[in-house]
């Protein structure tokens, strides 16, 4: 069978569709769950054109999930510049982003990211990252009056890990759902780093959310 000569312009929108695709399917059933052929079904290609494009499941989960997390962290960093932001602004943003990606989001999906070794090794680049900017955002709460300054950062951060990890090997979600997990175990660090003024300020714009 011959295949569609496709131009560079046709090979990246196909490369954007077979992403978006492959991400839904991933997130929403797991990635164990998704066959290549069945992505290939799915927009109506051959394997061998989703080849030619992929080599492998894991160049496709890899570019899904930092893809992912690109468009999370220039979401935040949009707003964060958009004007006067204060660190409350921002913790509550990210949270109402984190919900909103966690909705359709099934807890199979980050099980099955650790049997890919390129995610992996991806994920704690990523997270190395994002604990030096938060460390630096703890900070600028402390400056800005909202945390107190009496914390060990990088006990509190060792602890909200091991939170997470412990959810995830006792399988809470079968019982609460990632939201409702999520919403519990932020929210109690966050007002735990909170001072008077920073608790103040929280339930505010909690309130006026509601």
């Amino acid at each position: 069978m011959t295949q569609p000569n496709y131009t560079t312009e046709h090979r990246e929108a196909l490369r954007e569709q077979i992403l978006k695709v492959a991400t839904r399917e991933f997130t929403t059933i797991g990635v164990k769950s998704v066959k290549m052929d069945d992505i290939a079904r799915k927009l109506k290609i051959s394997k061998r054109t989703l080849y030619e494009i992929y080599d492998n499941k894991e160049q496709l989960l890899l570019e899904s999930v930092a893809r992912r997390i690109h468009e999370f962290d220039a979401t935040l960093e949009r707003f964060d510049s958009s004007g006067e932001k204060q660190v409350i602004d921002i913790l509550l943003e990210f949270y109402r982003l984190q919900m909103e990606e966690l909705r359709d989001m099934n807890p199979v999906y980050y099980e099955d990211l650790h049997k890919y070794p390129r995610v992996m090794s991806f994920l704690e680049q990523v997270n190395k990252e994002h604990k030096a900017h938060s460390k630096d955002f703890f900070k600028r709460g402390v400056l800005e009056g909202y945390f107190r300054n009496d914390f060990n950062y990088e006990l509190i951060s060792l602890l909200g890990n091991n939170v997470m990890q412990n959810v995830m090997e006792s399988k809470l979600y079968n019982t609460y759902s990632l939201q409702d997990i999520f919403r519990n175990v932020v929210m109690l660090f966050i007002r735990g780093l909170c001072t008077a003024k920073g608790i103040l300020e929280l339930d505010r714009q909690l309130e006026s959310r509601a």
